[in-house]
């Protein structure tokens, strides 16, 4: 039997622990368990490339083939640098559990290769990992098998690499790989026998095929006798026991998705199904909203536009198209697959609120027309092991519109062919491709948003009964992707520009789901625009990392966002960056009419980290010309680069410390080896090694870079940083700091060790015209306008400055006809000789030129000075060792970090205590910095602090209004006091 098993770690004892709430406990053992696939379908199996991707969503490197007669999954790429070179595949896994005869076989092919080379297999357990290595041999195809070491962990990610020692720059290494079988341990999957379902092996699930409607009855039937629970969309539980379960649903019973558990000494299982009301309910709307008769001129505008350019029956070209081939063809198949749809909804609005019968008749003729194409995907897809392409869910979700807003004046024939071109084109491909294999297994690229949320519309929209399972099925992908995306912090894990791709989608299923599903998925939304409002500089621009255009023009996707946000964060937003031209006019139709009066939004502090995209953004101002830094230490998401590190600077409404930026991934040729390395990017770089980081882990496997310490006030900010796991190997340990004070430079310090000595360099680039280089002092200065940007580097011995030019984007060939253009240039600060470990200081001052800074050794250790701090870097030998603390100094107060004490400005507060005290800083919500104590036994801990300061143990809260002193016994054991500033 075939298993195709990619699923979410936490998804393995999902439905268990749901399921435990309900019912009485009842352990279910562990079973054998196999997982086998051989590629035979030509899909990708639910693999992926390891090394992770920088976009998991095109990655043409991995892709199923035929060779010397087998199935298999192929990874071929060519190396950017010589030396070693690795070509793997990574699988996610739920609950599985190594026994004592747990194991992993598989066939392997390395085609162009002679000899013998390396081949690993990683288990990864969250960021713990065991690694098993074996010897594979070059040429046709071989078997290798290896014995899993026992844990009672479960296995959530499982990778097999092959090795390639002295691999060559621009030549194509090959690795084949076909029969994978995995032997270990598993809760058993019930099965359920009745009624026809969709099962997901992915996520122990049925997707019950046909929907229901109040007053129909459900009839349910196990291979065992089950203790289960009936849990409405509303939270109501009904429970039983036996091999059936039989529920009328009644005129009062809400619709939407209700969910069975059901558990017996064999196994557990989830099955979902969906619930119709009987009286329609429309998908988005029962009736349109109203709209302005300026909106309604600019629907005309671009309906005029696009007729222009629009030719349905050109859709016939698509199937014509060359697999072999993508890139130089793409922007003719999305002219052909797009417009078409979008005119096609707009025909439907204009008629809607015009009633212009020439509308409803175009929108049907170009329904009619792509219901006759052969096919809505580029041929490119399904010949690599895909089954859709997300212009086919913007497609599918412009024509469901279409449908809703035509009502019944559709002609019904046209809605018919209409249901069934989308299930055949989009539902169920996007179905097989990204719930059933569970394609992009860590759920955060746009791209599952925009083609499963297409998908999902327009089966919620379908009217035919088997549509529900599909759409069941979706709608757990897009919860998945939004809960992975859209982060607590207020973040998205890709850049600004996907996330308003993404909006443009997500927002339009989170409406539907509340209507038709009976599920708010609209938390997922809260504070999101957070980021935006701490990064944004200018007029429109912000500080992003990865692969983005950092721009937040336009926010037209905040309209829905604007009316369910509780914080008038959205509602800013929207009000500030939405536009009025004729392009993304959908959100303002939908939702801007709901759109009332905010309250004004609070003022938020200076200073704020988010820890779960891993950006720390400092500000000076809430002002348009504000200085603003930001920097970024946290996990792999989708469209990351290797900027583990980087910070940015932008002041006066224009960046000034910048990066190598945004580069079109599907054509650039210096986008693989430049653009997303680390030498485009303000890092460190090890022996003039421009790829010197790798892509780190995510949230959910391997580890990843942190911000570790914070200190934050609206006149003083701290930030520490740990980024060893960017270097892997190389490097023992690596911290860099962020200190800023409100009106002064901006300080950032690098403390690096590595297990062998290498030379180290600081990289920066520079964003505005430099008028001054020195390198005998090792300082620069930017200028633009009457404002100047300068520079200083030290380290902790002698430094070498080399300037370099950046490779010419691809963008700029296009402007190079029309005006000068200029190569960006990058300054490389690197040790003269190699060290096993260095100190770096660099010191950016706007409009003050400061003496060049350096280090220098004194007995207690490094020092370094700049501007009113001082920073020492010492440890118990007066020697830069790994275990070294850091103390900065300024003439308010001393903060030190790295040890067990902690003194703050006196005009802030003091701590003082009998015995040692482990303190770590931390950021809250709105920028709060927070304070942990533990005491290993009980300690007499006296605080003074002028101001008003909230304590919190076990849920209580004082606030001493107008104590200066006050003394409290922290507890025996690791409690916790907190302490936060008001």
């Amino acid at each position: 039997m075939k298993w195709r098993r990619a699923a979410l770690a936490w998804c393995a004892l999902c439905s268990l622990s749901a399921f435990a709430t309900a019912l009485p406990e009842r352990d279910v053992p562990l079973g054998a368990y196999s997982y086998q696939t051989n590629f035979k379908d030509g899909s990708l199996g639910g693999w992926e490339s390891y090394p992770l991707a920088q976009d998991a969503g095109f990655d043409p490197t991995i892709t199923p083939v035929v060779e010397a007669g087998v199935p298999a999954l192929m990874r071929e790429a060519a190396p950017e640098r010589p030396g070693s070179f690795s070509l793997g595949v990574i699988h996610r896994f739920s609950g599985v559990v190594a026994g004592s005869n747990a194991s992993l076989a598989f066939r392997y092919c390395l085609p162009d290769s002679s000899g013998s080379i390396a081949l690993r297999v990683q288990l990864f357990y969250g960021e713990d990992s065991v690694t098993l290595k074996t010897v594979g041999i070059g040429g046709g195809w071989h078997q290798a098998q290896l014995h899993l070491p026992v844990s009672k962990r479960p296995i959530q990610v499982v990778t097999i690499e092959a090795f390639y020692k002295n691999a060559r720059p621009g030549r194509n290494e090959k690795f084949l790989i076909s029969d994978i079988h995995l032997r270990a341990l598993r809760p058993p999957f019930a099965d359920l026998l009745q009624p026809d379902a969709l099962k997901d092996d992915s996520r122990e699930m049925y997707f019950l095929q046909r929907a229901y409607s109040q007053g129909e009855n459900l009839q349910l039937r196990f291979a065992d006798s089950v203790r289960w629970s009936l849990v409405s969309p509303a939270g109501h539980r009904e429970e039983g026991t036996g091999q059936r379960i039989s529920h009328t649903f009644s005129q009062n019973d809400p619709a939407g998705i209700w969910t069975v558990h059901a558990s017996s000494a064999s196994g557990q299982l989830t099955v979902q199904l969906l619930v119709r009301a009987n009286k329609p309910v429309g998908l988005l709307f029962d009736q349109p909203p109203p709209v302005t008769q300026e909106l309604l001129s600019l629907v005309q505008q671009r309906r005029k536009a696009l007729q222009q350019t629009v030719h349905p029956q050109l859709g016939d070209n698509i199937s014509k198209y060359e697999s072999s081939w993508l890139l130089p063809g793409l922007p003719s198949y999305f002219a052909l697959i797009v417009p078409p749809a979008e005119l096609a909804m707009l025909d439907a609005i204009v008629f809607h609120y015009s009633g212009d019968k020439e509308a409803l008749e175009q929108a049907q003729t170009i329904m009619l027309a792509m219901t006759d194409w052969d096919t809505w995907v580029h041929p490119w897809f399904p010949a690599h092991g895909r089954y859709t392409y997300y212009p086919v869910g913007m497609a599918a979700s412009y024509l469901t519109l279409a449908k809703e807003y035509l009502g019944e004046s559709l002609d019904a024939s046209t809605r018919e062919k209409l249901d069934a071109a989308l299930m055949r084109q989009i539902i169920q491909p996007a179905y097989n491709e990204y719930v059933r294999d569970d394609r992009i297994q860590f759920h955060t690229s746009n791209w599952i948003g925009n083609t499963v949320g297409g998908a999902l519309l327009a089966a919620l929209s379908n009217r035919n009964p088997e549509a529900a399972g599909y759409a069941l099925g979706l709608y757990e992908k897009q919860k998945e992707h939004l809960k992975a995306s859209y982060l607590s912090d207020g973040t998205y894990g890709e850049g600004v520009s996907y996330q308003r791709f993404d909006l443009s989608m997500s927002t339009l299923v989170a409406a539907a789901g509340k209507r038709l599903l009976g599920q708010d998925m609209d938390n997922f939304f809260q504070k999101n625009g957070t980021y935006l409002r701490y990064a944004g500089y200018g007029s429109q621009s912000l500080l992003d990392f990865g692969d983005t255009h950092a721009s937040l023009a336009s926010l037209n996707v905040f309209a829905y966002l604007a009316i369910n946000d509780h914080d008038a964060a959205s509602y800013d937003l929207y009000s500030q960056y939405h536009d009025n031209s004729i392009t993304d006019l959908l959100p303002r139709l939908l939702w801007e009419s709901s759109i009332g009066t905010a309250s004004s939004v609070p003022t938020l502090p200076l200073s704020h980290i988010f820890p779960d995209r891993g950006v720390a953004v400092v500000r000076d101002s809430w002002k348009s010309d504000a200085e603003v830094v930001a920097m970024h230490a946290g996990p792999n998401f989708n469209h990351n680069h290797a900027d583990q590190g980087s910070v940015q600077i932008a002041a006066k409404g224009i960046t000034w410390l910048g990066e190598a930026g945004y580069a079109d991934y599907y054509k650039d040729p210096s986008y693989g080896s430049y653009v997303t390395q680390a030498a485009g990017h303000n890092v460190l770089l090890i022996d003039k090694d421009e790829q010197s980081q790798k892509l780190p882990g995510n949230p959910v496997f391997g580890k990843y870079p942190r911000i570790t310490n914070s200190f934050l006030t609206d006149d003083i900010v701290f930030v520490e940083s740990d980024l060893q796991p960017a270097y892997s190997a190389e490097l023992t340990s690596y911290h860099r700091f962020l200190l800023k004070r409100k009106t002064g430079p901006v300080l950032i310090i690098d403390q690096v060790t590595a297990p062998v000595p290498h030379k180290f360099s600081v990289t920066w680039h520079p964003a505005q015209p430099l008028v001054s280089i020195d390198t005998s002092r090792h300082t620069f200065a930017m200028q633009s306008g009457d404002t100047s940007l300068h520079a200083s580097i030290a380290a902790s011995s002698p430094l070498e400055m080399v300037q370099k030019f950046a490779p010419l984007p691809l963008a700029s060939y296009v402007e190079s006809e029309k005006a000068l253009i200029e190569k960006s240039k990058r300054l490389d600060f690197e040790t003269a000789t190699e060290q096993r470990q260095a100190l770096f200081g660099s010191v950016f001052s706007f409009n003050t030129q400061s003496a060049p800074v350096e280090w220098k050794q004194t007995e207690k250790g490094w020092q370094l000075q700049a501007d009113d701090f001082t920073v020492l870097v010492s440890s118990s030998d007066a020697k830069y060792q790994d275990s070294s603390t850091l103390t900065a100094h300024w003439p308010q107060g001393t903060l030190l970090v790295n040890g067990t004490s902690l003194e703050l400005p006196a005009s802030r507060w003091n701590l003082v205590a009998n015995d040692p005290l482990t303190l770590s800083l931390v950021q809250v919500e709105h920028g709060q910095t927070v304070l942990q104590l533990e005491a290993a036994k009980a300690t007499k801990l006296t605080i003074s602090n002028p101001h008003e300061f909230s304590m919190n143990q076990a849920g209580t809260q004082t606030n001493p209004s107008k104590q200066s002193k006050w003394t409290i016994q922290v507890p025996v054991g690791k409690s916790e006091w907190h302490l936060s500033t008001q």
